[in-house]
């Protein structure tokens, strides 16, 4: 499999390069890929970066080259996604943080398990109702970390997680005791499927009522 990391000249190139292939090992992609690029330029971090199947075999998986280093202040992962004009001090590959392999491998181990479940056909995203979008790709990204967890994977936290979920659907309504039994249902799940993370979906708060 080719991987390749841009830009190519980032300080902290290789060391990625490394770590993606060893990600890429356990979750069966270096079997399934011939080409993983990885593209860290995006102009702001993002909690969730975007990744795609840019050709038959060819992954392309789009983030910011903070999720390689260590955090700063509260860190991204406390914040709301930054606009560019909000931004402060020195970000992209300029900045001066150490390189924190630890957080590269929750970033990466958790978007290849994705691609492994889209590769495998366990799930469509492009079957899932734009109503449910948003909700759906919470409650899938809860499994991901439950499964990496389980499986001695690097991987958000249980308490992270649900952090998270709280301040997605919190802002949405009123968190009910069956939602977090629903969280702790989904992070236990070992084998989640498109029809039963859709129903489970539609039973958390809806958040596009919200978006008026």
């Amino acid at each position: 499999m080719l991987l390749r990391v841009e830009p190519a000249d980032w300080e902290h190139a290789d060391a990625v390069r490394e770590l993606a292939r060893e990600a890429a090992r356990c979750h069966g992609l270096a079997e399934r890929l011939r080409e993983l690029t990885l593209v860290l330029d995006d102009i702001a971090p993002d909690e969730r970066p975007w990744w795609r199947l840019a050709a038959p075999g060819a992954l392309e998986l789009y983030g910011h080259p903070t999720h390689f280093l260590e955090e700063s202040g509260a860190g991204l992962a406390a914040a709301l996604p930054a606009l560019p004009w909000d931004l402060r001090g020195p970000v992209g590959p300029g900045d001066p943080r150490p390189f924190a392999p630890v957080r590269g491998e929750r970033f990466l181990h958790h978007h290849f398990l994705a691609v492994a479940d889209v590769l495998s056909g366990r799930i469509a995203p492009a079957r899932v109702p734009p109503a449910l979008a948003e909700a759906f790709q919470e409650a899938w990204d809860v499994t991901i970390d439950g499964r990496l967890r389980r499986g001695y994977l690097p991987g958000l936290p249980v308490a992270e997680r649900r952090r998270r979920f709280a301040r997605l659907f919190g802002a949405a309504g009123v968190l009910l005791p069956q939602h977090w039994e629903l969280f702790h249902e989904l992070w236990d799940w070992d084998d989640p499927t498109q029809d039963g993370l859709a129903a489970r979906a539609g039973r958390l708060p809806l958040l596009d009522r919200h978006r008026a």
